[in-house]
């Protein structure tokens, strides 16, 4: 198995609005507007996904040489 690296995401409930948010701060990602803390974890990963496969396919051409690819796995770490 590859190298595996933590991905922080902070979630926040909002009294006021009574949602929940996330911030994931490694990837400038925001969102929120989730009645529960299960749909704005699940809102979370599709946002992490969406974000790193856009950053994979800016549409520039690669430099001459070997291109690789590599799957990434979403899981919750345990504590």
């Amino acid at each position: 198995m590859g190298d595996v690296m933590k991905l922080r995401v902070d979630y926040v409930y909002d009294d006021e609005a009574q949602s929940w948010s996330f911030h994931v701060p490694g990837l400038h990602v925001v969102g929120g507007g989730d009645p529960t803390r299960q749909e704005a974890e699940r809102h979370c990963l599709d946002a992490i996904g969406f974000t790193l496969e856009a950053m994979g396919s800016e549409g520039q051409e690669p430099p001459p040489g070997e291109v690789a690819e590599y799957e990434v796995q979403l899981v919750r770490a345990s504590r």
